[in-house]
């Protein structure tokens, strides 16, 4: 059995959860539940964050993604053109929305063979990303301009042929993976991070 509490789940086991709901005490098990819910810390109880599957989406609720273009911040003020989604094929609406992404989210850049058009977002400020993807019908993206903050152990999938982040790199400080089959250039001048480099496919260019 579990409870979502804001982007947290907790999971109590079964056997638990029958103690909780004693019928014979329903005081006793309302107290009980309020005490392990504060007690999250504690061995009754696992916590796992929750893992968004965004998409930059630059045609709003039409289907597809639309052309790579305008500002991931944080956060992201989505507009009509520009904007991260939760939608898998880019149909739901994103204008007006408001997404701060986080280094646990997944950032897709397209979705297999349904791409993101060739362009450049412009990165403002510093934002964050966990495993990020370029997907095989994407053209060629740049993302330019502030800093991107990594997982500590993140992979960057480059599926379609060439992507360039000139963006700084923060993070990632146990390891960076390249992987997929394309070329992925880095050329941000302000880079920190300090963990491993791997390449598990294609080719990586720090220019």
């Amino acid at each position: 059995m579990s409870w979502c509490t804001g982007n947290r789940s907790l999971v109590i086991s079964s056997i638990q959860f029958q103690y909780l709901t004693n019928q014979d005490n329903p005081m006793k098990s309302n107290n009980l539940f309020h005490s392990l819910l504060a007690l999250a810390g504690s061995s009754l109880l696992v916590i796992s964050s929750a893992h968004a599957q965004l998409y930059w989406d630059g045609n709003d609720g039409a289907a597809g993604f639309g052309t790579a273009t305008g500002t991931w911040a944080a956060p992201t003020a989505s507009t009509t053109t520009s904007g991260w989604s939760a939608s898998a094929t880019g149909v739901t609406a994103i204008d007006g929305n408001s997404v701060t992404t986080l280094t646990t989210d997944l950032t897709n850049f397209g979705n297999g063979i349904t791409g993101l058009g060739a362009g450049t977002i412009t990165v403002d400020g510093t934002v964050a990303s966990g495993n990020m993807t370029f997907a095989s019908g994407s053209g060629a993206i740049v993302l330019s301009g502030g800093t991107i903050n990594l997982a500590a152990a993140t992979s960057i999938t480059v599926n379609n042929t060439t992507n360039t982040i000139s963006s700084a790199i923060t993070g990632a400080g146990t390891s960076l993976t390249k992987a997929g089959t394309g070329r992925l250039i880095l050329s941000g001048t302000s880079t920190t991070r300090t963990g491993g480099t791997s390449i598990t496919g294609g080719n990586l260019t720090v220019a």
